[in-house]
């Protein structure tokens, strides 16, 4: 089986600085898109922050660390994604303790959306308003929920389409990685089949695009994949512009191995607990060589940590 995964981000038209940050792992088969807040310097170090510290943490801790940091929730339906959810814990752990420590960084967040190819599933770790999608056989389909205001009035009925469409607060999200202690995780599971393109996106593309363009765009390009890239950034941009944009594409090629095992699923774990962020701050004082970390975080890492 073959997978090909290709992204690009662009500032869009009207902001100086770009606060997306993706990361494109083709030999994990695994990608990372993340949209920041919190000023522009918040903004992107956060987002930046996330990726790097999923990644690192993915790599480097082993299995055992893995079920530790997610025993608060392990089951046979989380089993393959504890991997992704620990290092989404951690990558929240280390953007919080900063945030608590850097006043220049006081406040960050940011939406976190990864996408991995294993076992014939495509497994998702979500938190925040950014997007994947799937699109097989000429249709797209939603896989993943957006985690603000105005779509938990959406959920609850609480207001009509009409509304939303006016809503003044569309943008607010209620779930970010780094904003909060412990944060509640998304993780989904989609069977695979051949020729399946995965679509992951932040909210620059869907502010200015609907599904039924996003699907068009996709149809025509096929599966040239800078071309699709480009026409959606293009055509985002021409419609609105107003926020950074931040693409990734995941290509199924075949022949896909069938996985008896494998089947849809979509959960939204729990926040975890003391004693796992207990673990949390016991790991990342271990690491405080992170390349990624400010000096003002390393300075005070130890003090902070101290503290639980």
């Amino acid at each position: 089986m073959k997978i090909k995964i290709t992204g690009k981000s662009d500032p869009g038209n009207s902001r100086n600085k770009n606060e997306d940050f993706y990361g494109i792992y083709e030999e994990d088969r695994l990608i990372i898109l993340c949209d920041g807040m919190g000023g522009h310097k918040g903004g992107a170090h956060a987002s930046k922050l996330a990726v790097k510290t999923f990644y690192e943490m993915y790599k480097s801790l082993d299995q055992a660390a893995f079920n530790s940091l997610t025993k608060d929730i392990n089951s046979e339906g989380t089993a393959n994604g504890t991997a992704l959810i620990a290092s989404a814990r951690m990558a929240n752990r280390i953007i919080y303790n900063e945030s608590r420590v850097n006043p220049e960084f006081r406040g960050m967040g940011t939406t976190i959306t990864a996408l991995q190819i294993q076992n014939g599933n495509a497994v998702i770790c979500h938190v925040g308003d950014s997007r994947i999608y799937l699109f097989r056989k000429g249709k797209l389909k939603l896989l993943t929920e957006d985690h603000t205001w105005l779509n938990e009035l959406i959920v609850d009925k609480e207001i009509n389409p009409r509304e939303a469409k006016k809503f003044e607060h569309r943008n607010v999200i209620t779930r970010a990685l780094g904003t909060e202690r412990s944060v509640k995780i998304d993780l989904c599971f989609e069977p695979i089949k051949t020729g399946d393109l995965f679509l992951l996106c932040t909210d620059g593309l869907t502010k200015a695009l609907n599904d039924t363009e996003i699907e068009r765009i996709i149809s025509y390009n096929k599966i040239n994949f800078n071309h699709t890239i480009k026409h959606l950034i293009d055509d985002a941009n021409m419609k609105d512009g107003s926020d950074n944009i931040t693409i990734g594409l995941v290509y199924v090629g075949g022949p896909v191995t069938k996985n008896p095992n494998a089947t849809s699923s979509y959960q939204t774990l729990k926040s975890e607990s003391q004693k796992i962020i207990a673990l949390e701050n016991k790991i990342l004082k271990q690491k405080n060589h992170s390349p990624f970390l400010s000096g003002k975080f390393i300075k005070k890492m130890s003090h902070l940590f101290g503290r639980g």
